[in-house]
């Protein structure tokens, strides 16, 4: 099973971090991402069972913050399958902080993935004009303007990706 590398150093910082600290609800948050993820990759009841601890501890601590309302999301995306409910969590964000880069785009990855792409370009685009830097969002708009067939958009976003990091294979 392929777990990527940046994972595996993410879990073990976190896992350091709450066990100094067992109250800090970012901490737990972050690491509930990194699980869901290692989870999503290994399809391991194990890892998904670590996840939801994790969760369960940043919910227990911080229940209406929005790192772990993200967390969340992402939780109910990447292990449970659950897009109306992660796409909750980040609307719940979202709408405590409009301005909140990734709570758009989490959304816009929702949407997208349930193939309400046009919707889901409104997301993404925003979320890009708070982060216009961040080619994790450049790469899933240049998805939605593919999805939508709007190549030539396609295209120019993918050069500001390469533009951004010459090294990335997107353009």
């Amino acid at each position: 099973t392929f777990i990527p590398d940046n994972d595996k150093t993410a879990v073990g910082y976190y896992c350091k971090a709450v066990a100094h600290d067992p109250h800090f609800a970012l901490a737990w948050a972050r690491l509930t991402k990194v699980l869901a993820d290692v989870a999503r990759y290994s399809g391991s009841d194990a890892d998904a069972a670590q996840a939801k601890s994790a969760l369960d501890h940043a919910l227990s601590l911080a229940p209406d913050s929005p790192d772990v309302r993200m967390a969340q999301g992402w939780y109910l995306d990447y292990v449970k399958k659950d897009l109306d409910g992660a796409m909750a969590a980040f609307s719940a964000v979202a709408r405590s902080q409009p301005n909140n880069a990734q709570a758009l785009f989490g959304g816009g990855v929702m949407l997208g993935h349930k193939g309400q792409w046009q919707d889901a370009l409104g997301f993404l685009q925003r979320a890009v004009a708070l982060a216009p830097q961040d080619k994790m969002f450049l790469d899933e708009l240049v998805v939605a303007f593919e999805a939508l067939r709007r190549y030539p958009e396609a295209i120019m976003t993918a050069r500001r990706i390469v533009a951004i990091d010459p090294d990335d294979g997107a353009g």
